[in-house]
């Protein structure tokens, strides 16, 4: 298939760069899947936690496909000048189908009756069925929709408990979300102390209260330390003392991103169609290096926490982080005439079987 260029003007695909763009970024995901779940292998806890994001990000590009193949009505909604992901209008729409899915699948034919249809229409006209390629589409969707496999506007993960060699607990969370004003999926690990009588296993209020403030203060994407900051502010109990923050993203291609710099752009042209594309991967973390009592007139006192932010370095201050690393996903073939544009990140090249060489 041939490339096609996108009106940066649009927001919507057709038919032919719907299917090309998930060829693309599914194929990258694939990739990522691989680096992580290598690394997850090393009985790397972390690695696993991420892993499980990123299958359920590749299978919800599947499920939009799904969606939007073979609907001339409707057409998927794509970042092209900025993160190069479906837009966060469809992170919402998706929780918004499953909540009717049963409802929706109460109204349509089974997939097999559909596609016996379609054979017996084929056998009969010797044309494609449209029309019941558009219904297969549909139930194929519905039949996708499941919460313990999408990844949606927000993902809240399991906590853990571990006691110290002190006995104190230690607690351990992890969530993803995927950012409005980003267009980017996120994944955020956090481990923390409590206070007083908190117990997050068997206070389902407290706990419910922790989710909450999770799902408020954690699935957008500003500075690090503020959203460290707001969790540990509204929570007096819960005082966060590490934050990792995963930003997967932007995802750039020949084909479906628009203003990019000038060294990406002369990369684009090698490398075989389908693989000229680069996914980065950003990863920031955020210390707890001491502790203050707040005091104040109106309110009790309560235990804030003083994040570690060196003040020296410029692009660590307006991140908010204490340290951050990146890396950048592609083909062998464009690491071989990318020159130094990649220096400071980490690279993980494949070949053409989409086999990772350097994890």
């Amino acid at each position: 298939m041939s490339e096609q260029a996108i009106d940066p003007d649009r927001v919507a695909l057709s038919d032919e760069q719907l299917l090309l763009y998930f060829r693309k970024i599914s194929f990258s995901f694939d990739v990522l899947t691989r680096v992580y779940s290598e690394q997850a292998e090393r009985d790397n806890l972390e690695a696993h936690i991420v892993h499980g994001y990123t299958q359920r990000l590749r299978y919800t590009f599947d499920a939009l496909l799904q969606k939007y193949r073979f609907d001339s009505q409707k057409h998927l909604r794509l970042d092209t000048t900025d993160s190069g992901f479906p837009h966060h209008y469809e992170f919402v729409q998706l929780r918004s189908d499953l909540e009717l899915r049963d409802e929706k699948l109460a109204k349509l034919r089974s997939q097999r009756q559909i596609k016996q249809e379609m054979l017996n229409y084929m056998f009969a006209r010797k044309e494609d069925p449209d029309a019941l390629l558009s219904e297969l589409a549909v139930r194929s969707y519905f039949d996708m929709l499941d919460a313990d496999r999408l990844f949606l506007d927000f993902n809240q993960g399991p906590i853990e408990r571990e006691d110290d060699e002190d006995g104190q607990a230690v607690w351990s969370c992890h969530w993803a979300s995927f950012d409005s004003a980003t267009n980017r999926p996120f994944i955020y690990l956090m481990s923390f102390t409590t206070s007083g009588n908190a117990d997050l296993h068997n206070d389902a209020d407290f706990r419910a209260e922790f989710f909450r403030t999770l799902r408020s203060h954690g699935s957008r994407a500003p500075k690090l330390n503020i959203v460290a900051a707001s969790i540990d502010e509204a929570l007096e109990s819960v005082h966060p003392k590490m934050l990792k923050r995963i930003g997967l993203g932007p995802f750039h291609s020949s084909t479906f991103s628009e203003g990019l710099s000038a060294p990406l752009e002369e990369l684009f042209r090698y490398g075989d169609d389908e693989r000229r594309f680069a996914l980065f991967v950003e990863n920031e973390y955020l210390f707890s290096y001491r502790e203050v009592v707040s005091t104040s007139l109106f309110s009790r006192d309560q235990v804030r926490q003083i994040f570690f932010i060196p003040q020296d370095d410029p692009a660590l201050y307006d991140k908010g982080s204490s340290a951050v690393n990146k890396a950048v996903i592609l083909p062998f073939k464009l690491i071989q005439h990318a020159g130094d544009q990649f220096t400071g990140m980490t690279t993980y090249p494949f070949d053409q079987k989409g086999e990772v060489h350097g994890i």
